[in-house]
């Protein structure tokens, strides 16, 4: 039985970005900056913290979303399609 069918009084949604509740204040900012699009080095000044520490937080979110790259951190945020397709996939056809 898949989760979009267990007889719950809430329904599972398998799109839903990972729980932040887990991260600290600030992962959650540095988070939150980097979905934004900027750089790890643009967070550090942003928040006024080295970059290398930065870079830890971002491990650390990185760890606890279960991702290995921005590309699949962001990706986590974006909507599911709706009827199906993402709005850009019209683009794409030949």
């Amino acid at each position: 039985m898949s989760p979009e069918t267990m007889s719950n009084s809430t329904p599972v949604s398998l799109a839903m970005p990972p729980d932040t509740r887990s991260l600290s204040t600030r992962e959650r900012q540095v988070l939150a900056l980097l979905l934004s699009g900027i750089s790890e080095k643009e967070v550090a000044q942003k928040l006024g913290l080295s970059v290398g520490t930065v870079h830890k937080y971002v491990t650390r979110i990185y760890r606890q979303c279960s991702v290995s790259t921005r590309a699949e951190l962001m990706a986590l945020w974006i909507p599911p399609p709706r009827n199906g397709r993402y709005p850009w996939e019209s683009d794409l056809e030949c």
